[in-house]
């Protein structure tokens, strides 16, 4: 789904389940907040689906419509997620926009190699945040519950000179003893 980023320009909003609901990563934009659910398509919203390694088929009925084309599901997500979300926003004096973002999502039955439960990222010629994972460029993981040396690769692209600010939000990563480290590698 196309969303306007900082630059003006259209970027891609990845839409993932969690229980009955699916969020969006890097959500904000005409979105809004992205822990709120998003789970109708507007008509003449267009998207791209991608399935089980061993191909399917998605067909949609007439009864399917809504009458309404407005968000209609503003509730509370099912459920408690374990997560990262890591947003990217540029900075003016005048105001704060999204640029891009991901999504890390923990629990027990996810695999922590890659497989059909990770995002991959469409990349832009914008700003592009994203989880380098072996040869990956993903915008939402899925792996399984955190481990002591967890690591997550970020990747940034498309950075102008001008003023960015990370907005790093644990969700319900409450472990005993553990400690999170941002290590900034930036060479340039």
């Amino acid at each position: 789904m196309l969303f306007r980023s900082s630059y003006g320009v259209g970027g891609y909003q990845t839409f993932s389940r969690f229980g009955n609901d699916y969020l969006m990563t890097p959500g904000w934009g005409s979105y809004g907040n992205p822990v709120l659910p998003f789970n109708q398509i507007q008509s003449g919203q267009g998207f791209y689906v991608k399935g089980q390694s061993a191909g399917g088929s998605i067909q949609f009925e007439e009864n399917d419509k809504t009458p309404d084309s407005s968000r209609l599901v503003f509730r509370p997500s099912g459920g408690d997620i374990s997560a990262i979300r890591s947003s990217l926003f540029t900075v003016t004096p005048a105001e704060r926009k999204i640029g891009d973002g991901i999504l890390v999502h923990y629990a027990d039955d996810f695999s922590s190699s890659i497989d059909d439960m990770d995002g991959r990222k469409f990349v832009n010629n914008g700003l592009n945040v994203f989880v380098r994972r072996d040869s990956y460029k993903l915008a939402v993981e899925r792996r399984s519950t955190i481990s002591e040396t967890d690591t997550i690769y970020l990747g940034v692209t498309g950075l102008l000179r001008q003023n960015y600010e990370w907005d790093i939000e644990m969700l319900n990563l409450q472990y005993p003893g553990r400690i999170a480290f941002l290590l900034d590698n930036f060479t340039g």
